[in-house]
């Protein structure tokens, strides 16, 4: 056994001796996974794999996977919980929560910290990618535009999924498959100065992009050229710093602000997304919205997910029983397709039954809201479902990726391309109906598309022992 793993599970120890000191608790909690996070990267815990230099392999899922999830999972709670105690960013003005409602807080947090734990555990169990690929890729095509015909390809079939209403599930997966391509098409066309893939795939991405914008969804916007930054950086290192900085800056100053307004304009008011968008950035121009005061509330109410944790702890096990494995049998029933169960029950309606008893949610609302992983992992086990949660998902993460590898011949096609296009629910996380339910459906995407490659050549098998 690696020495150093026993190391994870300190923050976790000593939050959990703190506890009864909310600051001292929640921050030992924090920092920690933090501490976690950085030393995993630097490789501290386990070396990283060292056939590619560290910008080759932001892709793989101890590196970008694990910042996203672990940064909006267990880290963004920080906001509210400066809130929490009565601060308005660096000011306090308002009266904290009780007493009650900040050891709650805390203890979440301390769940958290134990979950990030186990999550960076099975990460790491095996981290080595220092394997023979079974496939190759054997074209006298050029990578740019190989990429770029499987996304043109995995829009075109997303269409055709979208219009057949029991298999809608599917359409999700091949419009991220396909826009993760022409990110990557992109950035490689470049590489290889391939000027009309660049054309091709620059439109492509331009439509997504254009189309995020209207959206409404924040995520839909800097995920893109949070994409773009990261297959940029290894030929463009101080640039993409330096644009990065700056688009962050932009993005966290007036993003939340303009997207809230396109929601309201959108969809309460009813007007087309362009009108929205027109109305949010004059609105923005003329300073006629509180940037300050809407960008605290969106930091510290809508941006993390600890508030719905808080209550859930709170219910369970005090107020009513443990799921114990009703959650899980659920996420599995979710796995068949409606076209050959009509009678399944609608999964949106199954989630929020949890999350109105919790009462996280207004049953009077429109919109839903569904728990991340260790929630469910908390609500099913407790602090056992926690620890458990934290490791299948960490090891689910490497797994999948270095299958990916192993399949479509190394890191490029495999990771950065079926790994990252497919598998994004490692990101951010869902409940367990749903994000068994996209895991599933997404391995059984990349096999198809395994074959079809292999079928028409493309794949060239090579004889090898894994």
């Amino acid at each position: 056994m690696n020495s150093k793993i026993p190391l994870l599970y300190m923050p976790f120890i000593l939050s959990f001796l703190f506890q009864d000191d909310y600051m001292l608790g929640f921050f030992i909690a924090w920092v920690g996974s933090v501490l976690i996070l950085i030393l995993t990267i630097k490789g501290f815990f386990k070396p990283l794999p060292k056939q590619l230099t560290f910008a080759q392999q932001i892709m793989r899922p101890y590196i970008l996977a694990n910042i996203i999830f672990v940064t909006f999972s267990f880290l963004t709670s920080v906001f509210y919980f400066i809130d929490a105690n009565g601060y308005y960013y660096f000011t306090k003005n308002h009266y904290p929560l009780s007493d009650e409602q900040l050891k709650l807080i805390v203890t979440c947090q301390i769940y958290y910290s134990l979950c990030h734990a186990a999550y960076t555990h099975g990460l790491l169990y095996n981290i080595n990618y220092n394997f023979k690929t079974k496939y190759i890729i054997a074209t006298k095509y050029k990578l740019s535009n190989l990429i770029l015909v499987i996304s043109l390809s995995a829009l075109l079939i997303s269409y055709v999924f979208r219009f057949i209403s029991r298999l809608e599930q599917l359409n999700f997966e091949m419009v991220r498959l396909s826009f993760i391509g022409s990110i990557l098409s992109l950035t490689q066309a470049i590489k290889e100065k391939n000027y009309k893939g660049i054309a091709v795939s620059l439109v492509l991405f331009s439509s997504s992009f254009i189309s995020a914008i209207y959206s409404g969804m924040k995520e839909d916007i800097l995920v893109p050229m949070v994409l773009l930054s990261v297959f940029l950086y290894p030929m463009y290192k101080k640039t993409v710093l330096i644009l990065g900085v700056v688009f962050i800056s932009f993005f966290i100053y007036y993003v939340p602000t303009y997207t809230n307004i396109i929601r309201e304009e959108s969809w309460v008011n009813g007007l087309s997304s362009k009108e929205a968008s027109a109305i949010a950035i004059a609105k923005i121009q003329n300073s006629q919205t509180d940037l300050a005061d809407m960008n605290w509330k969106f930091l510290s109410v809508r941006l993390t997910e600890i508030k719905m944790f808080t209550s859930f702890v709170d219910l369970i096990p005090k107020k009513r029983e443990y799921y114990n494995f009703q959650l899980i049998e659920q996420a599995f029933l979710s796995l068949l397709p409606r076209i050959f169960y009509p009678q399944k029950p609608i999964t949106e309606k199954i989630v929020m039954e949890r999350v109105f008893e919790a009462g996280s949610y207004n049953k009077s609302s429109s919109g839903s809201a569904k728990p991340l992983p260790i929630v469910d992992g908390y609500a099913s086990f407790g602090i056992l479902g926690v620890w458990f949660t934290g490791i299948i998902l960490g090891l689910a993460a490497s797994f999948l990726s270095r299958r990916c590898e192993y399949w479509f011949g190394g890191y490029l096609i495999g990771s950065a391309f079926m790994f990252s296009g497919l598998f994004q629910s490692f990101w951010k996380g869902n409940c367990f109906e749903f994000l068994l339910n996209q895991l599933f459906w997404s391995l059984i995407i990349t096999w198809c598309i395994f074959l079809i490659l292999k079928k028409i050549g493309i794949l060239k098998q090579v004889i090898v022992k894994d």
